[in-house]
């Protein structure tokens, strides 16, 4: 538990007012809509008593986040293979295919032309110079043999 103020406070959160011995918890709701919208209540928004969270801390009460909202599960959906939390391989066939939400967080493996297209390119930003002003050009028939030809 700890004590916080209204900008660290998402929608969803459980949190505690205190103000002596009074206490009120609840979950923080985002209000929508032209009376509500765009402000955090605790619990259901009202008009017949303010819960907004900055009442709560104009009148003196001190807020005790009880527990922090888990942020939604981002899966991709680029095709392509992927690596699981737990280790395991997956991939995409096709665009829009969701993998499976308990193996996330995914990461997704790149093709080796990718990568050494892109070490290719650190290297020339890095010296300055462009694929034409090396001097040797075996560097740039091994970018070639890997597909890294810019």
């Amino acid at each position: 538990m700890t004590k916080t103020t209204e900008p660290e406070l998402m929608a969803g959160d459980l949190v505690e007012a205190v103000k002596g011995f009074r206490v009120v918890r609840d979950i923080v709701h985002l209000g929508a809509g032209p009376i509500f919208g765009g402000r955090l209540y605790l619990g259901v928004p009202s008009l017949f008593g303010t819960t907004q969270i900055e009442s709560y801390i104009e009148s003196g009460y001190t807020l005790i986040l009880i527990d922090r909202t888990k942020p939604p599960v981002v899966l991709p959906t680029e095709v392509g293979y992927y690596i699981a939390c737990d280790g395991g391989m997956d991939r995409i066939e096709f665009e829009g295919e969701l993998l499976p939400e308990r193996y996330a967080p995914y990461t997704k493996l790149e093709p080796v032309a990718e990568t050494a297209k892109r070490v290719l390119d650190r290297v020339m930003d890095a010296t300055g110079a462009a694929p034409t002003s090396f001097t040797s050009e075996k560097i740039l028939e091994v970018a070639a043999e890997f597909g890294a030809t810019s």
